[in-house]
This record gives C-alpha cells, sequence and structure tokens, in this order.
C-alpha cells in the first residue's frame, strides 16, 4: 500500500511540474504572439523605406520601353512590397521589389501574342504625373475610416483616369476607397 502511495505522490509530482513547464511554455508563446501583433499594427507606410519614385525610377530603369499599368504597395507575407506591371508593343512585365530595402524580388517578363498586343500595349497606362504622394493619399482615405489603417494602395487607371485604391482596416471594418491620383478626389468609397 505504501508502495502504491508512492508511485501516485510520484505521479502527481511529475503531472504538477510538467503543468508547470506547459503553462509557462504557454505564455511566452502569448508574448511571441503580443509582439508579432504589435509589429504587424506598424502603419504600411511606416515600414516603407523606398520612395514611389525610386521604385518607378527602378522600372523605367529595368524597361525603359514599358509604359507601367499599375503599381501596388502592400505587405506579401512578412515584407512590404511594391509589385510594379508594365507593358510595351510585344511584352508584358512584372517586377516586385523590396519596399524597405531596393532589392528586386521577382521580375518577369512575357510576350504578349498578337490579340495581347492589340488590345494591351500603350492603353492602360497610368498616368504618372503630378501623382499625390502615399501620405496624401493615406489621409484623404483614413478619414473615411475613423482609427483605420492602410493596409494596401493600388495605382490603376480606368477611362482615361489615373487613381488610387485604397485599402483601410480597423479592426473587423474594411473600406476600399477610389481616390483621383493628381486631384486627391474621391471617386468611391466601397464597404467590405
Amino acid at each position: 500500500m505504501k508502495k502504491n502511495l508512492t508511485i501516485w505522490g510520484i505521479f502527481l509530482l511529475t503531472l504538477l511540474l510538467l503543468g508547470g513547464c506547459a503553462s509557462q511554455s504557454n505564455s511566452s508563446s502569448y508574448g511571441e504572439l503580443q509582439t508579432a501583433t504589435k509589429v504587424s499594427n506598424k502603419s504600411l507606410l511606416a515600414s516603407t523605406k523606398v520612395s514611389l519614385e525610386e521604385v518607378i525610377d527602378i522600372f523605367q530603369r529595368a524597361y525603359p520601353q514599358a509604359s507601367i499599368t499599375s503599381i501596388e504597395l502592400g505587405k506579401h507575407f512578412r515584407n512590404t512590397v511594391y509589385k510594379i506591371e508594365g507593358v510595351d508593343d510585344t511584352n508584358e512585365y512584372d517586377l516586385t521589389i523590396n519596399a524597405v530595402d531596393k532589392k528586386v524580388i521577382k521580375q518577369k517578363h512575357e510576350r504578349l501574342d498578337q490579340d495581347d498586343q492589340n488590345d494591351l500595349a500603350g492603353q492602360d497606362k497610368v498616368d504618372l504625373k503630378g501623382l499625390l504622394s502615399l501620405s496624401e493619399v493615406s489621409k484623404i482615405a483614413e478619414k473615411e475610416l475613423s482609427g483605420g489603417k492602410v493596409s494596401e494602395f493600388n495605382l490603376d487607371q480606368d477611362l482615361g483616369v489615373t487613381y488610387w485604391e485604397v485599402t483601410i482596416k480597423r479592426g473587423m471594418a474594411k473600406k476600399e476607397v477610389k481616390i483621383n491620383a493628381q486631384s486627391g478626389k474621391i471617386m468611391e468609397i466601397e464597404n467590405d
């Protein structure tokens, strides 16, 4: 009987020790989760060290004959990146650039077939003259969702108008705001 009590005592003591280790491990994971959340809550522009002008210059040096058709700034995995697309008479180009250190992450071009050459070449290019700064566009968009933060910028063109489509998030709330890229006028607001 004494032997059984001793075995049960050792068993209970072992469980208590393991429970304490698991509890300590969970609090450590919680702390790591809090740190990761703080990093992810950092403003998109605050985590961007490379300017829009610099990435446009990088694209134009890489593809001097191409017209830019879209620019996106957002998070890709844990990195803040610019994705730039463009076309010339015969090719479509994609360039992904790290927004912190200017490193080219992905570079690709694809030959356009004859139908695409007729449809795409030069028609969808964005107007890069007189663009508002990303911080100006951010301020305009963030007024539409009080306390929200910009999570993505997309520069595009439709019917001859170049615009920023800005995604703003606050908790579970999300809005997409289309802003004329030169005048700053809000063109459309979409609630998600």
